[in-house]
């Protein structure tokens, strides 16, 4: 049994709300000096600097969980997390063809930049990715089993793209047993307001949008063996 100390909610220099400096690199650098061994790169619906991201986190002996966070049709943030890079490319693609053809304007949303491992500038994503992709919770769920994915409702608690806030509830049909706490609000207090929420299992992520942000909340993980979706959240 290892002890893996996790924040997988960070955004890159992809996600246009996220600071400039959040390059891969940087983003490995600060995790390392934090004392983190496992993280993901959890960009809005897009996938870009996963590959760079993961091969710099192996030469810093850090593990690395491939994600993203989604924006559904109910304006809800679900983060995706997959166990190989092709599985996570294969959704990526899938989801970008429902996300609306809106061009970025990078002096107002900001820059979604996509990035080598030198911190070099090798392209940058036309499309505005801080909207909703045109699928429902529902059809988000079942569609992510093709690609051998799941989903967490990320920062529950928070207003807005959290999932109570928005919705008002986790729908019942909702198969995860999993939630992602923004640390707002104490779990205690959220379980007295909402009784159902017991049945989950809470994890803490940073969402960090700036480097100093990252590591501020995580979560311990126990697992045996190879990292795997199935062993941190089944």
């Amino acid at each position: 049994m290892r002890k893996l100390q996790a924040d997988l909610h960070i955004h890159s220099v992809l996600s246009p709300c996220a600071d400039l400096e959040m390059s891969p690199r940087a983003i490995i650098r600060e995790a390392k000096r934090k004392g983190l061994n496992l993280i993901a790169i959890t960009d809005h619906n897009a996938y870009g600097n996963c590959k760079v991201a993961f091969r710099l986190a192996h030469q810093e002996h850090i593990e690395f969980l491939f994600g993203m966070e989604l924006q559904t049709r109910e304006e809800v943030h679900l983060l995706c997390y997959f166990n190989s890079l092709k599985m996570l490319e294969g959704w990526g693609k899938y989801i970008y063809n429902f996300l609306p053809p809106v061009r970025n304007n990078p002096r107002y949303f900001g820059e979604q930049l996509l990035v080598n491992e030198d911190d070099n500038i090798i392209g940058r994503e036309p499309r505005l990715l801080l909207n909703s992709v045109d699928l429902s919770l529902e059809e988000i769920e079942h569609n992510i089993e093709r690609w051998g994915g799941i989903i967490i409702p990320a920062h529950i608690d928070r207003e807005p793209f959290g999932i109570i806030p928005q919705l008002g509830f986790i729908p019942e049909s909702f198969s995860g047993r999993v939630v992602e706490i923004s640390g707002n609000t104490p779990w205690e207090k959220l379980i007295r307001d909402f009784p159902y929420l017991k049945r989950y299992r809470p994890i803490f992520s940073s969402d960090a949008h700036f480097l100093r942000d990252i590591g501020r909340r995580f979560t311990d993980f126990y697992i045996e063996g190879e990292l795997s979706i199935e062993k941190l959240f089944g």
